[in-house]
């Protein structure tokens, strides 16, 4: 089984056959269309549909269109613009953990403004910034740290997290800890693809300064879709051409993304209207008496179609918004329902989470082990991945619960999601050790493998719960009470 079945991309951004009908008119393909984007009047024009297809958004992105406007029409100064704008979003953005830093230091009794949390984290973030650039000078140095760079940082943040959620460690030292574990959280991958790429040439010919303009820009969560310096060398607009193109399919974008925003009301409504509660209040209303085993199919169904609804939205508005900013981003959820296999499937589902997980841990896995069992060697490496690595991002990235709960009581509400990570492992591990089988039938081949991927999915839902308070137990008393049991 070749490492490609997991990794190698399932869609190139473009359909693979023209249509005659399309929802969204193809901007990026009418020759004219472009040629007037590269105008001052294409540019202001592009610019007003971003404003009006991102009023939605709460709050409104002023910052991130003010950044648009400054690299259309001052292009030589992009680097210095996305610069500015990601610090001024890294301060503002909440994944600096200000809020755990100052709920830790209320319940040790230390009194610490809030404009000084905000600096204490700032600091936290610098320094670890500070700390790449040191691993960055060092790039020919031997060594634990300077040949697994990622993997330092991976048992420096575990150290710190045992320390900052154990409630035997002193209230001061453990306030130190969240200082440097609650930042850590919020941007843990973004630092790591960038210790990824500090070795590569074709970074380190751009300087430092040029890989921590880029670094953070392009993430509103822990998931970065440019994933790290050389992903957004690669993937920048190189001429006026390439951004126009760029820009426009941004704006078609943005604009399939409105439609999904109101399909996605329009679904929540009618949920809402036919008094069909959320999957958590119905696996918590199964614990306190029986409930309609057509109402839990009612409610598991209608959650998954949210949850894709909502991630494609989520995906739609950053690749959107880079696609603006001059950058040739794939999407990150392609068509999922079209996939014939459970590894396609989670391909099109999550494409940037599945690449963090393919990058961080499928690699480092498939190509040191088990050479020699091809089948053994991708399941190991499918379980590093989509098991360990899918719970270790989970887990580091909801401190929160720990600041809440303690360690040990985290740890061990954690089943569920741990639970869900294995059973997604098990089915990707089967869908690709399987292969390509024979040639079936249509019926076979279109229909029922997709509703097979669709179902499997939709009942490993239930488990997708990443609270830490409802017990392993009574998601499988829902899953049995579906069928009646």
């Amino acid at each position: 089984m070749s490492v490609t079945t997991l990794t190698t991309p399932l869609y190139t951004g473009t359909l693979p056959a023209r249509r005659k009908f399309t929802i969204i008119p193809r901007l990026d393909e009418n020759p004219k269309l472009v040629a007037q984007a590269q105008t001052a009047a294409g540019k202001i024009a592009v610019i007003a549909m971003a404003v009006c297809l991102l009023s939605w958004r709460k709050p409104r992105p002023i910052v991130f269109l003010v950044a648009v406007a400054l690299v259309a029409f001052l292009p030589a100064y992009r680097r210095m613009v996305l610069a500015a704008a990601s610090l001024y979003w890294v301060l503002t953005s909440g994944l600096l953990g200000q809020d755990v830093i100052g709920q830790v230091a209320a319940e040790a009794g230390i009194h610490v403004p809030h404009p000084a949390v905000w600096i204490l984290s700032g600091l936290a973030c610098v320094s670890l910034v500070f700390g790449f650039g040191g691993l960055w000078i060092r790039k020919q140095g031997g060594g634990i740290i300077g040949r697994r760079p990622v993997l330092c940082l991976g048992v420096f943040f575990c150290l710190a997290l045992g320390i900052a959620g154990t409630s035997a460690v002193p209230a001061g030292i453990r306030t130190g800890g969240w200082v440097l574990v609650a930042p850590l959280s919020g941007f843990f991958w973004i630092l790591a693809y960038a210790l990824r790429d500090c070795q590569r040439k074709s970074v380190s010919a751009h300087g430092i300064g040029s890989m921590l303009a880029t670094l953070w820009t392009g993430t509103s969560s822990p998931t970065p879709m440019l994933k790290g310096p050389s992903h957004a060398l690669k993937v920048e607009a190189v001429d006026a051409r390439e951004f126009a193109v760029a820009q426009l399919k941004g704006v078609k974008l943005l604009t399939w993304t409105m439609v999904l925003v109101l399909i996605f009301v329009a679904i929540q409504f009618v949920l809402l209207k036919a008094a069909i509660p959320t999957l958590e209040d119905a696996i918590d209303r199964n614990l306190t008496g029986s409930i309609p085993v057509w109402l839990c199919w009612e409610s598991l169904t209608g959650s998954f179609i949210l949850v894709v609804l909502q991630i494609t939205i989520y995906g739609h508005t950053i690749i959107g918004g880079l696609r603006l900013l001059g950058f040739k981003v794939l999407r990150n959820t392609y068509a999922p329902f079209r996939a014939r296999t459970i590894a396609e499937f989670w391909n099109r589902f999550y494409f940037y989470f599945k690449e963090l997980l393919v990058d961080h841990f499928y690699y480092p896995v498939y190509l040191r082990y088990f050479k020699r069992s091809p089948r053994l060697r991708t399941v190991f490496a499918t379980f590093a991945a989509a098991c360990f690595g899918n719970a270790f991002y989970h887990f580091g990235r909801d401190v929160n619960y720990v600041a809440q709960l303690g360690l040990w009581p985290a740890l061990t509400g954690f089943q569920v999601y741990l639970f869900y990570a294995f059973l997604l492992a098990t089915g990707i591990s089967i869908s690709q050790v399987r292969g390509k089988r024979r040639q079936a039938s249509w019926f076979r081949t279109e229909v029922l493998s997709r509703v097979t991927v669709v179902l499997f999915f939709c009942l490993v839902h239930i488990f997708n719960d990443e609270r830490r308070t409802v017990s392993l137990g009574a998601h499988f008393a829902f899953l049995f009470r579906l069928f009646g049991l």
